[in-house]
């Protein structure tokens, strides 16, 4: 009885070894990355008294805007923000908050 069950195991490790492999789908390929967004495109001043215009960091959707200087708040600063680049205007609050990560 044990030779049999000997024999029996030794067939399915043969049967293991040489049973042909399952079919696998092909791994999908990730689409590459967007490229990355460009400067915003600055608004052409249009007709006489155009008012000139400045890249605002919107620190509640992380996004920079444009925006008129006359729109300016007196809460508002001009500094480096993280990710963005160049200078741009943002809330006092905002630029406090982000003390000494390379302001000036």
């Amino acid at each position: 009885m044990g030779k049999l069950l000997l024999l029996i195991a030794l067939g399915f490790v043969v049967w293991w070894m040489v049973r042909p492999q399952p079919q696998r789908p092909p791994l999908r390929q990730s689409k590459p990355a967007p490229p990355a967004p460009g400067p915003l495109p600055r608004p052409e001043p249009e007709g006489e008294g155009a008012m000139a215009m400045v890249r605002v960091y919107d620190a509640t959707t992380r996004e920079v805007i444009w925006m008129a200087t006359s729109e300016l708040t007196p809460g508002m600063v001009e500094a480096h923000v993280d990710g963005v680049e160049g200078l741009v205007w943002v809330e006092r609050t905002s630029a406090s908050s982000s003390a000494g990560r390379g302001n000036g």
